[in-house]
C-alpha cells in the first residue's frame, strides 16, 4: 500500500480499450484518489499540528510562525477569492488561476525545505548543527537542485501549473522549443557541478558524514532522470524507479541490522580467554555474591 506499485495495474486495466484514458473510469479513480490522499494529507497535517499535544510546544514557542501568520494567509485568500469580478481589476477566474500559480511556487518551495530538513538531521547526528557554513551550503542545494531546477524540467516539459498564463507570455513557447536542448545540457552541467561541490565538501569536513553524500547523490540522481532523454521522465517507469530508489533504505536498514549482530557473534566466538583470567572473573564474582549476602 506504501510503496503504491498497486497503482500501475490498476491504471492499465482501467484504461483498457479507451483511444483517451480519461474517457473512462480512470478519471473517476484520479480524482477520488486526489481528493482521499492529497487533500486528506493536507488536512491530516493540519490537524496533527493544530488539535495534538505533540507540536504544542512548538505553537507556544512561536505563535507569529504558526498561529498569525497561517491567520493572515487564510483571511488574505479569502480576501482574493470571494470579492465579484467587478469589484477587483482581475476576474474571479484569473485570480483562481493566480493562486494555483502561488500555491505551485509554495509547494515546490516545501518540497526543496523537506530536503534541506533530511540534510540538516544527518547534519545534527555528527555534530555539526551549529555549522553555519555548512548550513548555507546545504539550503543553496536544496533549493537550488530540488526547487530551481525542477522548476525548470517542469517548463521544459510543459508541466507547470497554467504555463500557458504565465511562463509562455515571459518566455515564448518557440523560444524555449528552440533553446530546449541547449537549456537541458546547462542545466545538468549545473546539477554535476553543484553534486561534486557538495560531496567534496563533505569529504573535506571535520565530521564526514556518510549519509549525508549518499542523500546528495540520490537527489541528484533523481533531478538527473528529468534532464536526461532516456525515455523514463513522464512515464509509469520513472515513479517505479523513483519508489525503488525511495523504500530500498528501509530493507538494507533490516538486513545491516542483522549482519552487525551477526557480527559480533562471530567476533565473540573468536575471542580466547586465557586461564588466569577466567579465575580472576570467577574470584570477582564470588566477591560479589559475598558482599551482597553479607549486606544488612
Amino acid at each position: 500500500m506504501l510503496s503504491a506499485l498497486w497503482l500501475a495495474p490498476v491504471v492499465l486495466w482501467l484504461s483498457r480499450g479507451y483511444a483517451d484514458p480519461q474517457e473512462g473510469p480512470l478519471d473517476l479513480v484520479y480524482f477520488g484518489l486526489t481528493a482521499l490522499f492529497w487533500i486528506g494529507h493536507r488536512l491530516c497535517s493540519t490537524y496533527l499540528a493544530y488539535c495534538t499535544e505533540a507540536y504544542r510546544p512548538l505553537l507556544r514557542s512561536q505563535p507569529l510562525r504558526f498561529v498569525v501568520v497561517p491567520l493572515a494567509v487564510t483571511a488574505a485568500c479569502f480576501a482574493v477569492f470571494l470579492p465579484s469580478d467587478a469589484a477587483l481589476p482581475w476576474t474571479r477566474g484569473e485570480r483562481v488561476v493566480a493562486l494555483a500559480i502561488i500555491d505551485y511556487v509554495c509547494v515546490t518551495y516545501h518540497f526543496a525545505a523537506q530536503h534541506f530538513g533530511a540534510l540538516s538531521l544527518y547534519r545534527m547526528r555528527i555534530g555539526r548543527a551549529a555549522g553555519g557554513r555548512t548550513r548555507t551550503i546545504d539550503r543553496l542545494f536544496a533549493v537550488g537542485v530540488g526547487g530551481v531546477l525542477v522548476v525548470l524540467a517542469d517548463v521544459l516539459a510543459g508541466a507547470v501549473a497554467y504555463q500557458d498564463r504565465w511562463v509562455d507570455l515571459w518566455l515564448g513557447p518557440a523560444w524555449l522549443s528552440s533553446a530546449q536542448d541547449e537549456i537541458r545540457i546547462g542545466a545538468t552541467a549545473v546539477l554535476l557541478v553543484a553534486t561534486a561541490a557538495m560531496v567534496a565538501a563533505e569529504l573535506h569536513a571535520s565530521q564526514r558524514s556518510l549519509p549525508r553524500v549518499l542523500y546528495v547523490l540520490g537527489l541528484a540522481i533523481m533531478v538527473c532522470y528529468l534532464y536526461l532523454d532516456i525515455g523514463v521522465y513522464g512515464t509509469l517507469w520513472i515513479i517505479f524507479i523513483a519508489y525503488v530508489t525511495r523504500f530500498l533504505p528501509y530493507g538494507m536498514r533490516y538486513n545491516s541490522a542483522s549482519f552487525w549482530s551477526s557480527g559480533r557473534r562471530n567476533t565473540g566466538s573468536w575471542r580466547r580467554v586465557s586461564p588466569h583470567a577466567r579465575r580472576s572473573r570467577r574470584r570477582r564474582r564470588r566477591a560479589g555474591a559475598y558482599g551482597a549476602c553479607s549486606t544488612p
